[in-house]
């Protein structure tokens, strides 16, 4: 006994060929076999045939199945060829729509990590050019304060040196009246010592006594006395007597004006009284000057130096600190160079990488990006100290900035084309889901075909069986009265003596049925040909095993047909 038909689908034959092994063809009959392939395979479209033959009644049978017989082979070679072929296409579309639908969404990945690398730069880009304001907001308030701490040294350079010529010109009055006061302490003692009788010391003291208020002041009648005397002295005595006694008495006032001029030191110390009032409105006035909001200075001599060589160190510290900062900004220029040689680096670093693969992972940037942060980080803790050669560096500032909006334009002219790329291949897939579902259609129109003539075969063969029964019974009836060994013993022998007439056929009628006999044999014969060409048979399998594959074919179409209308019935009831 030959295989059962095996189901013919050329919709998945993959999967037909997976389910259909000769391991399970041997372990199973051929009707359970087939039954668990279709309990497997529901849905699957069944084998296209072009529909069959009908039988005419009416003309010559042999004539009309040589005219239907004769171009069913061709048709149905040209249908399974193109079934073939368009099945190999749909394949070779959905192959191709896979691969275009994971390219598509590899790319939408890379497009969503790409975006997010850009905004991610876009976040550094913007805290780098944040800390770059932050630099030199600082920058310029360490100007201001440099340029607030020079004025305020040149204000106190000035002050201090306005103090010092206050200073060395009272210095020089007081000179000058400490000499003024030698001399005339001089002249009075040459006076003294020159004439000693006389009274013209007294006499010249009078300016002096006006100028510097050195000596007491004697009264003005005194005064005219000793003129008086004394020209009574010039005029000659004039009672000797009395001129003794006046020349006493004029040596004794005479002893006590000497006792008070060797009163000298007690002079000097009542003369130079308003020159230490001088000297002290000066210490007052520089104390003044000197004081600050701290507190007030004391108008002492102490007190005026401590308060100028506390302002000379003050001075020497400030010019210190800012040799320090001066140092301290040299050494972040140099940091700053080396970050900007690195930042070139590392951009170029980055065109190569990206001139070898435009959508890779931008990691050296990252990490370059990340070792900036933390130089910028250290360098915000150290940028407090800061001061000069921003002036220098405002260039290359401006020229990272530069490179940095360069690098951003670059970026975002690349997200169009990258954009365009998407909705090509979008269109593609639109496309490809088009002709998808004009194969589907097509696939349906065969399938309804091949529905079509399975049900015509099924009725084919169900005539084919009923015709091929009404033969054999007549040929049964023809072969009864020929057979003499079987109807020998019978009694209907007499029976047919009896009534010859009505027993034995008329030979032109025997002639008409044996001729029909022949030509129906002829057709069914030209029918069996054409249905093993069909189904693939060899002309010498037996008629059982087609029959069998025909009953096969319609039990799968049946099946089929039932597992579809429950598939309709279903959404319906769910509605």
């Amino acid at each position: 006994m030959s295989r059962p038909l095996q189901p013919v689908s050329h919709s998945d034959p993959g999967r037909l060929a997976n389910s259909q092994t000769k391991e399970a063809c041997e372990a199973k009959p051929p009707e359970a076999r087939h039954l668990s392939h279709l309990s497997a395979r529901e849905n699957v479209p069944v084998a296209c045939f072009d529909p069959p033959l009908e039988m005419d009644p009416t003309g010559n049978p042999i004539i009309h199945n040589k005219k239907a017989a004769d171009p069913v082979h061709p048709d149905l070679a040209s249908m399974l060829v193109k079934n073939k072929t368009l099945l190999a296409e749909l394949r070779n579309l959905q192959s191709k729509l896979y691969v275009k639908e994971t390219s598509l969404q590899e790319v939408k990945a890379e497009l969503e990590s790409y975006k997010e690398r850009n905004a991610q730069q876009e976040l550094q880009i913007i805290s780098l050019r944040d800390d770059i304001k932050s630099l030199q907001d600082l920058i310029d308030s360490l100007m201001k304060m440099k340029i607030l701490k020079n004025t305020n040294s040149q204000n106190f350079g000035r002050h201090n040196w306005d103090l010092t010529e206050r200073v060395l010109d009272l210095e020089n009055r007081l000179r000058e009246h400490l000499v003024g006061r030698e001399e005339i302490k001089a002249e009075l003692l040459e006076k003294r010592r020159s004439c000693p009788s006389s009274f013209s010391p007294y006499m010249n003291l009078k300016g002096p006594e006006d100028s510097l208020d050195i000596f007491p002041v004697k009264d003005n009648d005194e005064v005219y006395n000793l003129k008086r005397g004394s020209v009574v002295y010039s005029e000659g005595p004039i009672d000797g007597q009395t001129t003794g006694d006046k020349c006493q008495q004029d040596l004794i006032h005479q002893e006590k004006l000497t006792s008070e001029l060797d009163r000298a030191p007690f002079s000097c110390g009542w003369e130079t009284t308003p020159e230490q009032s001088h000297h002290q409105d000066f210490l007052g006035q520089l104390a003044t000057l000197l004081s600050d909001s701290i507190g007030p200075i004391l108008a002492t001599e102490e007190a005026v130096k401590e308060r100028i060589q506390e302002m000379g160190a003050n001075e020497q510290s400030w010019k210190c600190k800012a040799e320090a900062l001066q140092q301290e900004i040299q050494t972040l220029t140099k940091r700053l160079e080396q970050l900007y040689r690195l930042y070139e680096e590392a951009q170029t670093e980055e065109n190569y990488t990206e001139q070898e693969r435009p959508l890779g992972p931008l990691e050296g940037k990252v990490a370059v990006s990340c070792s900036l942060r933390n130089l910028d980080v250290g360098r915000k803790k150290e940028n407090s100290r800061t001061r000069t050669a921003h002036i220098d560096k405002h260039s290359k500032f401006k020229k990272l900035e530069m490179l940095l909006d360069i690098e951003q334009n670059s970026k975002m002219a690349a997200a169009p084309r990258m954009e365009e790329k998407i909705q090509r291949l979008q269109k593609q897939l639109s496309d490809l889901k088009l002709s998808n579902k004009n194969m589907k259609t097509q696939l349906t129109r065969i399938n309804v075909l091949k529905d079509k003539t399975i049900e015509r075969l099924r009725q084919s063969v169900t005539k084919v069986e009923t015709l091929k029964e009404k033969t054999a019974a007549k040929t049964d009836n023809l072969k009864t009265p020929s057979d003499p060994a079987e109807q020998g013993a019978r009694p209907e022998k007499e029976r047919a003596h009896q009534t010859p007439a009505q027993s034995l056929p008329d030979p032109s009628t025997v002639r008409a049925v044996l001729k029909g006999l022949s030509g129906r044999e002829q057709e069914l014969a030209d029918f069996r040909e054409a249905i093993m060409k069909m189904l693939g048979f060899n002309m010498k399998t037996a008629d059982k095993d087609v029959i069998n594959r025909l009953k096969l074919v319609v039990q799968i179409y049946e099946i089929s047909k039932r597992s579809k209308m429950a598939s309709h019935c279903e959404p319906g009831q769910a509605k």
